[in-house]
């Protein structure tokens, strides 16, 4: 009873503007577990709305990265920034002094990994997993089949997969990826548009692995060209019924195959590659623009350092000309 009460209240709230956000103005604050080996993200409401403040330590740089990637292409993606030392203690200073539901949270502000946050704007909907609204999308797309109704909802998480293949980000959708994926970094807003939360690049340095995981893409795409559901569509299928317990038919490959064209061909326009190594590229600007906010908020120290060395244009700009030939 307590955790569908916690989930009512979380997905009641109205997201706050992330820019602005007044740290003295928090209230109530909610823990939200992550996954193995995650510290989870606290969910900060008050009067302005919610912010989600997520603890980091190196994988902040790829992160902000990653998100940067994503809105650069042109899809649903929460804002994010990390936070500068003030922001930090007055931050925390706040959550303290806040009311936790349940209260025997709040002891997780004492967790040594609470080293650095970033701020990341709050998105007002639920986990694909307990959207409705895709149940009903799947619903009528059966009714309606051969009709030419369209899944919306289907078609961006096509694009959102066609996104996490670039970055080689395996927390999410597994279409390319032969892993259990994560439903939950997935929200459909109230008004249908699907958000991706929790971005990740994950940089293949081994020359063997990284020519094995670019057959993979090439596979994947192919088969999302081909229109015929195979067996990247296959794990997608089972995923999406396993986690939502909804009947998912095979003809609902078709906008899921559509989203990851669609997206595939703004990647391959949108994120040119200049030169074999990226340099000049618009990788390599969003890249340096990273280098500037993190150097004006944190300045130079290991934890900036380990972070901008997670953000490898080479492995992108291999990954964009690999699909490309």
């Amino acid at each position: 009873m307590e955790t569908q009460t916690k989930a009512e209240n979380i997905f009641q709230l109205k997201s706050a503007d992330a820019s602005n956000f007044e740290w003295e103005s928090i209230t109530k604050v909610w823990h939200i577990p992550g996954g193995l080996g995650s510290s989870g993200v606290f969910l900060a409401n008050g009067p302005q709305g919610a912010v989600v403040l997520k603890p980091v330590r190196s994988s902040a740089c790829s992160e902000v990265f990653a998100s940067r990637i994503a809105k650069h292409i042109g899809l649903q993606a929460p804002s994010i920034r990390i936070l500068s030392k003030d922001d930090y203690r007055a931050a925390m200073r706040s959550m303290r002094s806040s009311l936790f539901s349940p209260p025997g949270d709040k002891h997780r502000l004492q967790d040594q990994r609470l080293q650095e946050l970033l701020l990341i704007e709050y998105v007002a909907g639920v986990p694909l997993y307990l959207s409705q609204s895709f149940k009903a999308e799947l619903e009528k797309s059966t009714e309606n089949f051969g009709e030419g109704y369209d899944c919306v909802i289907l078609k961006q998480l096509g694009e959102i997969c066609a996104l996490d293949m670039l970055l080689n980000n395996m927390d999410r959708i597994p279409f390319a990826h032969k892993n259990e994926g994560n439903i939950s970094n997935v929200i459909v807003g109230h008004d249908n548009t699907v958000y991706a939360i929790d971005q990740a690049l994950m940089v293949i340095k081994n020359e063997n692995m990284r020519a094995g995981y670019c057959a993979a893409l090439k596979a994947a795409l192919a088969e999302a060209q081909s229109m015929q559901p195979g067996e990247c569509w296959g794990r997608v299928k089972k995923h999406l019924c396993e986690n939502t317990g909804i009947k998912v038919e095979d003809h609902c490959s078709q906008p899921f195959y559509r989203g990851i064209l669609d997206c595939h061909k703004k990647i391959t326009t949108r994120l040119d590659v200049s030169s074999s190594t990226g340099e000049g590229s618009s990788i390599d600007i969003i890249r340096k623009k990273v280098y500037s906010e993190f150097m004006a908020v944190r300045g130079p120290g290991p934890f900036f350092k380990e972070g901008m060395a997670c953000v490898d244009i080479d492995f992108l700009t291999h990954v964009l000309t690999s699909i490309l030939s």
